[in-house]
Formats: C-alpha cells, sequence, structure tokens
C-alpha cells in the first residue's frame, strides 16, 4: 500500500429528536461520525441554511490551533450539548500529536481537551512525522458518549458534555502501536464500535483487520477478522499471516442498515511476503456479518500494477428498481461499483479516477455520486433508462501549490444544493454548486486539506495540517 498521504505523481436545544436507530437520535445540528452517517453517504439533508444562492457570502468565523498537531481526520459536531458553560453545539476532532478536543462551535473556544499521546516511527507520510490521532471518532446520541482512537493504540470512550473517560476504558486495540495505525473512522451499531487497522509506511510488521469491541461494561474485544490470513481462536492469534492487507480508507467500515443483520463493507490494501498481493483478503471488498464472519469478497481488478484501495465503500441505492450498490476507489485507476447482493460476480460498472485515497459521496436530492480525482470534481447521475451512471459535470481541478497536479485532494461532502472539498496540498477550501460544478466560493487555509469538511448548523468545518480547525458559515 502507498501510504495515506505519499506522493506518486446555531447554538440553541432542540425540541424533539428526529426517528431513527439510535445513531441517529440526533437534533438537526448533528454531524456524528466520519460521512455523516453508517453508509459514509457524506450528505446531510438537515442543513438548510447553506445553499447555493448564498455560498458566495461565505467567510471565515473562526480558526483554532487545539495544540499544534496536524489535523488529518474529519470533524465531528455534537448538537445541543450541556457543557459547564451552558449547552452549546460541540465540533470535536483529533490532532496528530494526539489531543482529541471539544471546541464551543459557535466561537472555537475549547471546551474540554485530553491528550493520548503519538508516535513517530521514522516515517515521513504525516508532518513531522507524528502518528497520533487519524481515524474521525463518533458521537452516539443514546449513550452520551464520544468514542475516539486515541494515539496510543487505544480506544477511548468519553462523556461528551466533560470529556471525562467512561470508567472501564480505554481498550487496547495495537499492541504494536510502533508498527500500527488507526486511519478509517469509527462506526457504532448493536453494541459494538467497530475499528480497523492498518500502519505507517507500510512498515513490517503490521496485520490488517477489523475488530469489533463491546461497548457495554466491560468493554473488550468480541470479535476479529484478519485480512492477510492470520488465524485466530476467538480473539486469539494461534499463527500470523504474511502481513499487509490495512484497512486504509478514511471511514473504516460501512454498515448497512437497510440489512437485517447489518452487514460490514471493507476495502483493503495489499499483503505483504505473500505469493500475490491479493492472497486471501488483499486488495479486496470484502462483506461480513457483525461478529466477522465473511459472506462475501471480490477482487475486481487485473493482478498487475497498484490494485490497493485507499478507500471506503459508500452505500447507495439511487432508484428502488436498481441494486443496492457501493462505490469504493481503487489505485488501478477506477472507481469500482458493486451491487451489494451480489460482490462476488464483481463490479457492476468502473468510472475512471486515478485518486490514491478518499472516499465519494452520494448526493441523496439529485441522486448522484460526486467523485474527486487528481485533477477535477465530477458528479455522475443515473442514465436516461437503465441504473448505469453517465457523467452529469466535471470541474477542473489544480491540486498542488502553483497549480500542480498529481495530488490527492479530500472527499467531498454535500448538503442543500451544495459540494465542498479540499484541494489537498493546494491548501484551499472549495464549494461548488451541486447541480452544475460551478465553483461559488474558495478560501486559502495555512495548510493542507485531506479531510472531509463537515457541513452542519449553517457552518462548515475544516481540518487543516496547519493544525487548525476553521469554521466558515454567512
Amino acid at each position: 500500500m502507498v501510504l495515506f498521504f505519499r506522493w506518486t505523481g446555531a447554538l440553541g436545544l432542540m425540541a424533539a429528536l428526529q426517528a431513527g436507530p439510535a445513531w441517529a437520535q440526533s437534533v438537526s445540528n448533528d454531524w456524528p461520525m466520519y460521512g455523516y452517517a453508517p453508509s459514509h453517504i457524506a450528505s446531510n439533508l438537515a442543513e438548510h441554511t447553506l445553499n447555493d444562492t448564498n455560498a458566495g457570502k461565505l467567510r471565515q468565523h473562526w480558526a483554532t490551533s487545539i495544540d499544534g498537531g496536524a489535523i488529518t481526520g474529519q470533524a465531528i459536531v455534537a448538537g445541543a450539548i450541556a457543557t459547564a458553560g451552558g449547552v452549546k453545539d460541540l465540533a470535536i476532532v483529533g490532532t496528530e500529536t494526539g489531543r482529541i478536543a471539544a471546541l464551543d462551535a459557535a466561537t472555537g473556544t475549547v471546551v474540554w481537551s485530553h491528550d493520548t499521546g503519538f508516535t513517530t516511527p521514522g516515517c515521513g507520510d504525516l508532518p513531522k512525522g507524528q502518528f497520533g490521532i487519524s481515524a474521525t471518532a463518533i458521537f452516539v446520541r443514546s449513550e452520551g458518549r464520544v468514542y475516539a482512537m486515541g494515539g496510543d493504540g487505544k480506544a477511548y470512550a468519553y462523556a461528551v458534555g466533560t470529556g471525562a473517560v467512561v470508567p472501564g476504558w480505554p481498550v487496547t486495540i495495537l499492541p504494536n502501536a510502533a508498527h500500527e495505525h488507526v486511519y478509517g473512522g469509527l462506526n457504532v451499531d448493536n453494541g459494538g464500535l467497530f475499528i480497523t487497522t492498518a500502519s505507517m509506511c507500510d512498515q513490517n510488521t503490521y496485520h490488517g483487520r477489523v475488530l469489533r469491541v463491546r461497548t457495554a461494561s466491560p468493554p473488550a474485544i468480541t470479535s476479529v477478522i484478519y485480512t492477510d490470513g492470520t488465524q485466530t481462536s476467538g480473539t486469539t492469534v494461534t499463527h500470523y499471516g504474511s502481513g499487509g492487507g490495512g484497512v486504509w480508507g478514511p471511514g473504516g467500515v460501512a454498515i448497512d442498515l437497510t440489512q437485517s443483520i447489518h452487514p460490514l463493507y471493507i476495502a483493503t490494501g495489499n499483503l505483504l511476503h505473500s505469493a500475490k498481493e491479493s492472497d486471501f483478503l488483499g486488495d479486496h471488498v470484502a462483506k461480513l456479518t457483525q461478529d466477522m464472519t465473511l459472506l462475501a469478497s471480490d477482487f475486481p481488478n487485473v493482478p498487475s500494477g497498484d490494485n490497493d484501495f485507499g478507500s471506503t465503500p459508500v452505500l447507495y441505492q439511487m432508484l428502488s428498481t436498481c441494486p443496492t450498490s457501493f462505490a469504493v476507489i481503487n489505485k488501478a485507476g477506477v472507481v469500482d461499483i458493486f451491487s451489494r447482493n451480489a460482490i462476488g460476480s464483481g463490479p457492476t460498472q468502473q468510472i475512471p479516477n486515478h485518486s490514491f485515497v478518499g472516499d465519494v459521496s452520494y448526493d441523496q436530492a439529485r441522486r448522484q455520486l460526486i467523485i474527486t480525482d487528481l485533477d477535477r470534481i465530477e458528479a455522475w447521475r443515473l442514465a436516461t433508462t437503465g441504473c448505469q451512471l453517465v457523467k452529469a459535470w466535471s470541474t477542473p481541478e489544480t491540486s498542488g501549490p502553483n497549480g500542480q497536479l498529481g495530488q490527492s485532494i479530500s472527499p467531498p461532502s454535500e448538503a442543500n444544493r451544495m459540494v465542498y472539498y479540499g484541494n489537498g496540498a493546494g491548501q484551499t477550501f472549495m464549494a461548488l454548486q451541486a447541480s452544475s460544478g460551478t465553483t461559488l466560493f474558495t478560501a486559502t487555509l495555512g495548510g493542507s486539506i485531506y479531510a472531509a469538511p463537515t457541513v452542519t448548523g449553517g457552518q462548515v468545518l475544516v481540518s487543516s495540517w496547519d493544525g487548525k480547525l476553521y469554521a466558515f458559515g454567512l
């Protein structure tokens, strides 16, 4: 796997909660996890303030440096939370120096924070070689908790209003934290916290896997599946596999709440020291039960070149007459489209793309996928007939300093007729009209932008490698 960032070329308490499963019981200002929902569609239908008629009037509300560490993960928002200073919307994010912080979303003032540490494994993929909190945290309103992956290889549960660590936590996830790392955002369902592992710069030895952690007391790892052929008895390793097979996508696992068993979907990187990089579950997409039983998998590309997935499956269904599908970016140069119920049959469509890492988003209102590439951002919608996708619009992108191309840009986020993203090393936050791709607003920040923006409560939150979380609004 070419590593995550290695280059190869409103305030106020709401009176009612929205209906839905426990994770979604939220006030309208919540953006509770990576990609907004367990499916990672990155589309917020509850945002009604910012739109394509006023986006040109966006301005910076605040910019807060938490501890100077680069911010790689997406900010989440917990709306209308009781804190010592009153009811506030909290923006919660971690840094690569290992500090997680909750900020007052109105002012950027830090309400609480906690230091979990970081490692410096001699790898340059992240600024200053510091690997702390890369994974996006998750807020579970029904539990009043924030779950986060610390820079010390442990998973934490925090009381959302105070930042107090919940008794019994943290839980060690990475016994070999000097060689393993978690990039993927956390996901929660049915009393389980789901975590994916990878490494820093493919440093040996690491073993890609997906874990379920029981969130009830006492918290503990209850099931695990390795992607590299490692064998287990329960959660105990009996024989290690070849290594590699990390899950690098910024979303971790996607969860399908439309199916009765709520299956998980992952995409993996290559194996190490194996006859083929695609052995076992290397370079695969896979569908799992929540106790880590493999249901289906596929290696979708020709066995040559770089076939890693640095992406997370994004689950969607455009029409009831079309298959339930997911889209995932592969470094072989395509976005693979799969039917969720026929993964083993291979992709139903492959859309040209050359991103190394990142995810697509699904614009629910217009029924189109928003896809960032190295030199453009595009929308793909249903064809006039059938369930194949056709290009709706394409907007050129110069993603590097001085117009340099060939570097990663952030995944997109969508809300209320708008698309938002950051153009990577170009350090620019972009706001586009979702129907046409027309650029309506840009702002240059102080560092690279690789995390998808967060759009809720009339604000857009943007994480930057200059160590600041930025807020834009009207």
